[in-house]
């Protein structure tokens, strides 16, 4: 064998190893199993070359950051895998004190029962539950978790938060508004709650008879004309009070609707 056709057989050899090498890198990336190419030449002296690659789920990922929702993977036992920007905010930690820590230990003891629950049944169908959230400052924050397996990579769940602090606030709003408004059907007396600016919200079946009209969202003056007792004709003036200063011991007189005299 000549030393020519010996160099081209090494040559061969070469380029198919180099063809091997790089056939194994594209399915790599295909797979999404590297970040990052390091390229050097060796009859080259500048320093190797890094060039990172965008994994293919990375659009998935900065969606899932962006979500107006906070988000996280677990593992089976509940370990913090990943979290978006929302979730961070929702326990008032930075990301790397969050992340590698058992999410339990974020959960009001209470409803630890529950959250291990929903940590079992989200491994077989989607789970969901309300649960009591303790966050780096300690306020309880009511939220909604839901729960679904990953079905990639390590064995765990899909974690949706949904807060519901806000809800509960409305919720509260009602139900005073619903308990107040029973309380002044029950009364015997008139009473009337006006706004800063003197409108009436609010009237007991009293203050409606008395006045002899529907006063609700009214003026104040408009359906309870009253003058003082002391100065006959004089109006009261009821600025201070709409500003939020008490007004007692006054003796007033009201001029009744379809009255000779005021009352």
């Amino acid at each position: 064998m000549s030393d020519a056709l010996a160099a081209a057989q090494r040559e061969l050899e070469e380029l198919r190893l180099r063809l091997a090498e790089a056939q194994e890198t594209i399915r790599a990336i295909q797979g999404g199993e590297i970040d990052a190419l390091v390229i050097s030449d060796a009859e080259d002296s500048e320093p190797p070359r890094v060039f990172t690659l965008d994994a293919a789920d990375k659009p998935y990922r900065l969606l899932v950051d962006q979500m107006h929702h906070a988000s996280a993977a677990l593992t089976i036992d509940g370990v913090v895998l990943a979290c978006n920007t929302q979730f961070e905010r929702l326990l008032r930690r930075e990301r790397q004190a969050i992340l590698g820590q058992p999410l339990q230990q974020h959960i009001d003891p209470p409803g630890l029962p529950l959250f291990e629950a929903l940590l079992r049944d989200g491994l077989a169908a989607l789970a969901e539950s309300e649960v009591m959230l303790r966050r780096a400052d300690g306020e309880r924050l009511p939220i909604v978790l839901g729960v679904r397996a990953l079905h990639e990579g390590v064995a765990g769940v899909c974690l949706l938060v949904v807060d519901l602090s806000e809800q509960k606030r409305r919720e509260r709003l009602i139900a005073d508004e619903a308990t107040a408004r029973a309380i002044l059907e029950q009364v015997a007396d008139a009473v009337v709650v006006c706004d800063i600016e003197g409108t009436v919200l609010r009237a007991s079946r009293a203050a409606h008879d008395l006045c002899g009209t529907n006063p609700l969202f009214q003026r104040f003056e408009q359906v309870f004309a009253l003058s003082r007792h002391d100065a006959p004709g004089t109006r009261v003036d009821l600025d201070a009070v709409w500003r939020g200063e008490p007004l007692q011991g006054l003796e007033v007189s009201f001029a009744r609707p379809g009255a000779s005299e005021p009352s």
